[in-house]
């Protein structure tokens, strides 16, 4: 079981403390190297505050990756859309 799984089972159940404590694990503990996925699961579960501190600590040696990264190829275009606006701004 992952944290993709635990996620989904929090949401569908309505499990508040254990989907507060999915939101921290993606928000602190995913890895570096996960930063998409940790984008897309807290885009998919409406997890507003997390996901902009997720595109805050993107560096640019991830960004310059994103076409390589299997998570960023599968957002959708407008979540696709909001990460590349927030990066515009600093290039």
């Amino acid at each position: 079981m992952n944290i993709d799984d635990v996620i989904a089972i929090a949401e569908k159940f309505k499990i508040k403390p254990l989907m507060e404590k999915c939101e921290h694990f993606i928000a602190k503990k995913l890895p570096s190297s996960s930063v998409m996925h940790a984008i897309r699961l807290a885009e998919q579960y409406r997890m507003t505050n997390t996901k902009q501190k997720l595109f805050d600590s993107i560096s640019i040696d991830v960004f310059r990756s994103l076409s390589a990264d299997q998570h960023y190829r599968q957002m959708d275009a407008e979540l696709k859309a909001e990460l590349l606006e927030k990066w515009g701004t600093f290039l």
